[in-house]
Parts: C-alpha cells; structure tokens; sequence
C-alpha cells in the first residue's frame, strides 16, 4: 500500500487513488496516509463529493490547505471548480477561512465562485458563511461584483451578490463600477 500511495503522491490523483481503496476495503483512511499532501487535496476538493471530503477532514487534513505559490486553498479551488455547494459547506464546516485571500492578487473563494462557478448555490453558501460581498483584489481593486458581471454567464450569481449587499457603486482602481 505504502509503495501506490508513494507512487501517486505528488501527482494530484493521490487522494483520489487512496479514496479508491479505503472505499475497496484496500486501505483505512487514516491521518497517515489521508495527507498525501496539500496539493492533491486542493485538486480533490475541485471534484470530489462532500462526503470524500469530510472524511479526508476528519482523518487529519486541514481545511486550509494551500495549493500552490500563489496561496491558493481548498475553498478557493471548490468554490472555483465545484458545483456541489456542500463540497464548500463541508470545507467551512471543517474550518476553512471564508475570507482568506490569495497572495497574489487578493483573491478570495467568493471571488472565485463568483467568475468561474455557475451554480449560483455555492456562492449563496459562501455569502451566508460571512464571506465579504465587497471585497476587493489587491492588485486593481476589482470587486466580487465585478468579477460575476464581467465573467460569469449566470445573472443569479449576480443576483446573489446583489442581494447579500454587494455594492454597485464600488469603483476599481481605475474609477470604473461594476
């Protein structure tokens, strides 16, 4: 077991493999062999089901994961890539900081969700989870609400935002509004 969880580690498909046999009988999930490592989890988190990921969460991964040089977490990666909102509110109930923001522009998972997820469902999970309808990347001073208006092709998730306070008048660096 130790010699395919080695040769899958690091792949991104570690956590994923390692599902595949606890769920065969093949191995337990257990906090020695569930934390491959944070990137794998990170890339799990894009795919996999609420209940994979709980378990994984309760096996000792942390639900702050981070992914890559750019301080991308587990939120961050299901709220980009995931549709299942529980995906996200196993990742929040798990301790995931709602807010965290990426280092290298200030993205946030709301901002994420908010470009690049239609289900308009993981953005209200976020929303209700104290995520900030207004915040803003560091770099430009693009908003939530710009970033659903500009790239995402479902008016609910804007919808949303509108409802949960995001503000209509908030200008980027540029003086621009959503």
């Amino acid at each position: 077991m130790n010699l395919i969880m080695k040769k899958f580690s690091g792949c991104g498909c570690g956590l994923l493999a390692l599902l595949v046999f606890a769920a065969l009988g093949a191995a337990p999930v257990t906090a020695q062999n569930a934390i491959l490592d944070e990137v794998s989890f990170c890339r799990f988190c894009k795919r996999g089901t609420a209940r994979e990921i709980r378990k994984v969460l309760d096996s000792g991964a942390s639900a702050n994961a981070i992914c890559d040089k750019y301080g991308q977490t587990a939120l961050m990666m299901a709220a980009r890539g995931n549709s299942n909102p529980e995906v996200v509110k196993v990742l929040l109930e798990g301790g995931a900081d709602v807010n965290a923001s990426n280092a290298d522009i200030g993205m946030t998972a709301l901002m994420w969700a908010a470009m690049e997820n239609s289900n308009p469902e993981v953005v209200k999970v976020l929303l209700e989870n104290g995520a900030d309808a207004n915040a803003k990347t560091t770099e430009g001073g693009m908003t939530v609400l710009m970033s659903a208006a500009r790239l995402n092709s479902n008016p609910e998730v804007v919808k949303a935002l509108l409802a949960n306070g995001a503000d209509v008048h908030a200008q980027n660096e540029e003086g621009r509004t959503p």
